[in-house]
């Protein structure tokens, strides 16, 4: 697919958007759209496997995710996510939804478990973002996924 300048401008700001309301700062917003293009490149052979979530990980984040996944306790404001040592076996479990023929899980959902888990020690909230609309097969014109935390 070739991309015009409306394309690029709209994926900037769908990426802008969620680096302002994830409160990451302005260089998170370039390394949110190389990983929108390593999704993008990707979506057409199925769903998201472990390394290209890993990648993409370390992609939104570099200075922090290292191509693995967390390997130290991480919280959300005052929510303790899983403990680390649990986060691997979580994550391919995670994972295996989206290929069991059996298992049908809407992105929403597992977007919000994949939040839960909270696998990399920083940009969860923006690979999510990307893996949301991979899963939702809206990369094309990306949207911000459900707030399940908001407070009320």
């Amino acid at each position: 697919m070739t991309f015009t300048p409306f394309d690029v401008a709209r994926i900037g700001t769908w990426a802008a958007e969620e680096c302002d309301r994830q409160r990451s700062g302005e260089l998170s917003v370039g390394w949110m759209m190389v990983g929108w293009q390593l999704a993008f490149s990707l979506a057409g052979t199925g769903p998201p496997n472990e390394q290209a979530i890993l990648d993409l990980g370390a992609i939104v984040e570099p200075r922090r995710n290292h191509g693995s996944w967390r390997r130290t306790d991480v919280r959300v404001g005052f929510d303790v996510k899983c403990p680390w040592q649990h986060v691997p076996e979580r994550m391919t479990r995670l994972i295996g939804f989206l290929t069991d023929p059996l298992a049908h899980v809407e992105p929403g959902e597992w977007y919000r478990q994949y939040e839960e888990i909270h696998p990399f020690v920083d940009g969860n909230g923006r690979t999510g973002s990307i893996l949301y609309n991979w899963l939702r097969g809206s990369l094309s014109s990306p949207v911000a996924p459900p707030d399940y935390w908001a407070v009320l």
